[in-house]
């Protein structure tokens, strides 16, 4: 397959996307279509990245059946939206809230505070984009090696970012849903189950010739369903399980569309059966292809045997399917991801630092500043990815940013249940936890002989996750009992869980007493916090 042909369906693929958002935001496509709740369910599959449709195939090569955690960890956050998910949107619907960086400025008051997650989520995210654009470049290489990777690379950004201007950065407003935007993304999303489905039928009936051919292989080669089967390390499924569970609804990615980009709970209580089944199936068509590759002695790294097969078997459609089933999983991320960091950016690090014109041009200003965010954060993954290419697995690099963005879930968890967490309390657990992070974790990627340091701390990335975890947690406990929340704090914390309760437990009755409603925040807070307030 010709590099021509790569570039034609590529940008065949991203046309379809933007004609996909033009015909949302224009009214082409009916309103009850746009605004579907399942449209948002299905646009959540952008949690399937590319470390997801690449990378569980490395992961699973090396580990067996614990590439399933990656699956399973999200299919939890969803199983439980009605204890974490609905109750956050609850909160970030009442107070006019679109990223995690908001939720904690509003939650502990403190604007520094959103300042300092932003930055945080901003480096922590570097890595996560550096690993969709170099799943695009290696996918195009594998399949043609003539162009120079960084073009390659150059040339994705410069797309994404132009996609992500157009259908991210149409309002001035940061609480303006981005119909369009969901839309494209809910497609790519179908693409991308579909591109994956495809190639797991031909695998099944062609190579493996279905039920009977596949079991009289596996009989003859025990030694790959005895792979799959090696037990995993109860230490490291466990903090994967954790960091997974977190990541779903954590990442800037998925709190956008999860939070910003959502306006109902029926959406949310759909996504609780969507999401399951999606990565359900996602994750089922993993053994098949991998026993696939292994049965036609596929030459090349693990994370791109679906390529592998394309080439080993010279069929350019099965190539062609796998190039843009990967396109959509790595560009869906990064558009979605860009758009949300150029927000938090400009909500929390420029906004309060520089004066705006009159009212008149404010918005367009607004509007020239996001669009500009954009670029710059295309440009930062853009230097990620030189910096990282080609010295780590995409594995590896997924979790330095997932176990990264884990040091939120206390915060998290606080906000909605724990009301006597306190700001100096949350600061210092999150400083102590990332700071762990960066220096265990990230710091050996990024020093000059780090391909020699890293591969001794890969047995031990679980134990410096959950340490961290558990630093971050602790501290945060702590620190809150010696320096406890202000009036300020304790009301916010209030009106959090006042507005994570069901709406009809809270405000259905106009006869409730204060007994009434100590009584019903009893069985959330405790009977001796419903009572103290």
């Amino acid at each position: 397959m010709s590099i021509y042909l790569l570039a034609t369906l590529s940008i065949t693929y991203l046309l379809l996307l933007f004609l996909a958002a033009y015909a949302s935001e224009r009214g082409i496509l009916p309103q009850r279509l746009v605004q579907n709740p399942i449209i948002h369910s299905l646009s959540l599959g952008v949690y399937a990245s590319a470390w997801t449709f690449y990378g569980a195939f490395g992961m699973a090569a090396e580990t067996g059946f614990s590439y399933l955690v990656s699956y399973l960890g999200a299919t939890a956050t969803f199983i439980l939206a009605p204890l974490i998910l609905i109750p956050l949107l609850r909160i970030t619907r009442s107070y006019q809230l679109s990223s995690v960086a908001d939720l904690f400025a509003f939650r502990f008051r403190s604007a520094f505070i959103g300042s300092l997650i932003t930055l945080f989520i901003l480096i922590a995210s570097m890595p996560l984009l550096a690993i969709q654009i170099q799943a695009f470049v290696e996918s195009v290489h594998v399949i043609d090696s003539s162009v120079p990777r960084h073009k390659i690379a150059a040339a994705f950004c410069l797309i994404i970012a132009l996609f992500s201007i157009l259908y991210g950065a149409r309002h001035a407003s940061l609480r303006s849903r981005h119909d369009g935007l969901v839309v494209a993304i809910a497609l790519e999303s179908i693409v991308k189950l579909t591109a994956i489905l495809t190639l797991t039928l031909f695998a099944f009936i062609w190579i493996h010739g279905g039920f009977s051919g596949l079991s009289e292989w596996l009989s003859q080669h025990p030694e790959a369903l005895q792979n799959m089967k090696q037990p995993p390390e109860s230490g490291s499924w466990r903090t994967l399980f954790i960091v997974f569970f977190a990541a779903a609804f954590i990442t800037p990615h998925m709190f956008h569309l999860l939070f910003g980009e959502n306006a109902t709970e029926k959406s949310l209580t759909l996504s609780m059966i969507i999401m399951p089944v999606f990565l359900l199936i996602m994750a089922l068509c993993v053994p098949i292809l991998l026993w696939a590759s292994q049965r036609l002695g596929t030459l090349g790294h693990p994370d791109f045997i679906l390529l592998g097969i394309g080439n080993q078997l010279n069929q350019q459609w099965f190539g062609a399917i796998t190039f843009i089933g990967g396109l959509s999983a790595a560009s869906g991320i990064t558009i979605v991801a860009t758009v949300a960091l150029a927000s938090m950016m400009q909500n929390h690090l420029l906004l309060p630092i520089i004066r705006l014109p009159d009212s008149i041009r404010m918005y367009k200003w607004l509007l020239w500043i996001r669009r500009s965010l954009i670029l710059f954060v295309m440009l930062g993954s853009y230097t990620a990815y030189v910096y990282l290419d080609h010295h780590y697995e995409l594995s590896y690099l997924g979790l330095i940013t997932f176990i990264g963005f884990v040091q939120f879930l206390p915060g998290v968890l606080a906000t909605l249940y724990w009301q006597r967490a306190s700001r100096i309390g949350f600061l210092s657990g999150l400083i102590a936890g990332a700071a762990f992070w960066f220096f265990t974790i990230l710091l050996p990627v990024l020093l000059p002989d780090a391909s020699l340091i890293t591969r001794d701390l890969l047995d031990k990335w679980y134990l410096f996750a959950l340490l961290s975890l558990l630093i971050n947690t602790l501290t945060m406990i702590l620190v809150s009992f010696v320096v406890p929340a202000d009036a300020e704090e304790q009301d916010t914390a209030l009106s959090c869980v006042l507005n994570a309760l069901p709406r009809p437990s809270s405000f259905s009755s106009d006869h409730e007493t204060l007994e009434d409603i100590a009584q019903r925040l009893s069985s959330r807070l405790g009977k001796a916090s419903a009572e103290g307030d």
